[in-house]
């Protein structure tokens, strides 16, 4: 939901876990503080969630299949409070407010200036169709993920919204209800035909793990990370936006819903090379089969790589992902392939270990894995090259496996 909030390399390198929880706290009293400012009082309730990254597993989550995300130290803050009167919600970032009523006929904005706001509302709108008494509420949105940078700003909002209301109305949800409720609501107000894994991560991560989640059981199993006194996670931002709100995203979704009927199985996630070939005779669809296909083996390959500590398998495996994304699924961009050749290029000697895009694509980042000790010359590299090429740095920042969302003052 923002541009702002980015720190140096070397503020996060050697970030110990209760300095990173430190982060997020001061991203709820700036955000409090943005909410006293505006309604002239202290909110009832302040929540946190995180974005994330995905190291491997994309566009499986919506096909049944896995993946393997961890929560990053960029998030979302809403400080919620109850209201006489009608509903505000504020985007302190964006300087944006809107006004209505919740009610039984609360619907999803058309404004364009304040889309922002479908998330939250179809937060509401589901604590509504539960039965739950809400009235009227103030918000204040406070972010330090980078909008459309494809680390799921939209799932942190909505997380954290859940969570604040859940604390406000005194509903118990565990994480994988908030993952359930907020998925549906983003289905419904945004109108994104997304999978679970940006809210369940945001929902349920833990310190220094990566969470391997099967989306068909919505099992989830933390997975320790590599050494982070030794690897770090570095995510490049292109700054080319996207909107997963689009056909593209969609066409994809629909085209791997096509590929399950001619294989005649429920999801790609019972179908196997043998199967894809035999059916598919549509180079497009088949493509798009065969990526998630693979994708979902990749998956399963780095999160055994990761519990013995074969970085560059892990690597490794990051890189046929990326290839995959950009030639059979379609979903990259110029500027992540521009950011995935360089740290090739960098390599094992440079510290680089692997690179991918992350997320839906279509613009959005890359995630690096990269050596601790490289990490400031591999930054150094990466920008001074995305620059000869586009013309602009890159927004780059380090992270290790956060934990996710929390309740940090309640009612």
């Amino acid at each position: 939901m923002s541009n702002s909030g980015r720190r140096s390399i070397s503020d996060v390198m050697m970030a110990e876990p209760n300095q990173q929880r430190h982060m997020a706290e001061e991203q709820a009293t700036t955000t409090r503080e943005g909410f006293r400012e505006r309604f002239g009082r202290m909110p009832d309730v302040v929540a946190y969630a995180p974005g994330r990254v995905n190291l491997i597993g994309d566009h499986t989550d919506y096909c049944m299949g896995y993946v393997l995300p961890i929560a990053i130290n960029r998030g979302i803050a809403v400080a919620l409070g109850r209201s006489s009167e009608g509903t505000i919600i504020q985007s302190l970032d964006m300087n944006l407010e809107y006004t209505g009523r919740i009610d039984g006929q609360l619907r999803p904005t058309t404004a364009p200036s304040v889309k922002f706001a479908n998330y939250p509302l179809g937060v509401i709108r589901q604590f509504l169709d539960r039965g739950t008494e809400i009235g009227q509420l103030d918000m204040s949105i406070g972010s330090t993920v980078p909008a459309g940078g494809g680390l799921s700003s939209s799932a942190a909002l909505e997380v954290s919204t859940a969570i604040a209301l859940a604390s406000l109305t005194s509903v118990d949800l565990d994480p994988l209800q908030v993952a359930l409720l907020t998925q549906k609501a983003e289905h419904e107000f945004p109108g994104t035909p997304c999978g679970i894994m940006d809210m369940y991560v945001s929902a349920a991560a833990e310190a220094d793990h990566a969470l391997l989640i099967d989306c068909r059981t919505n099992r989830r199993t933390a997975v320790p990370m590599p050494r982070s006194d030794r690897y770090t996670i570095m995510v490049v931002d292109t700054r080319k936006t996207h909107d997963l709100a689009t056909d593209e995203y969609a066409d994809r979704r629909r085209a791997c819903e096509t590929a399950a009927r001619m294989i005649g199985v429920d999801s790609l996630r019972d179908a196997d090379a043998e199967m894809i070939n035999k059916s598919i005779k549509d180079p497009k669809i088949h493509g798009r089969a065969r990526h998630v296909v693979e994708e979902n083996t990749r998956v399963m390959l780095a999160a055994a790589a990761m519990h013995t500590g074969d970085v560059e398998a892990i690597g490794s495996l990051m890189y046929q992902s990326h290839e995959s994304l950009r030639d059979l699924f379609e979903v990259s961009c110029d500027e992540a392939d521009h950011l995935v050749s360089t740290a090739r290029e960098i390599g094992t000697g440079g510290g680089v270990l692997g690179a991918r895009m992350t997320g839906g694509g279509f613009g959005g980042s890359v995630v690096v894995l990269c050596a601790m000790e490289h990490a400031e010359h591999a930054s150094r590299k990466l920008t001074s090259s995305y620059v000869d090429k586009f013309g602009q740095e890159p927004g780059i920042f380090t992270t290790r496996a956060c934990e996710g969302a929390r309740i940090i003052t309640g009612p």
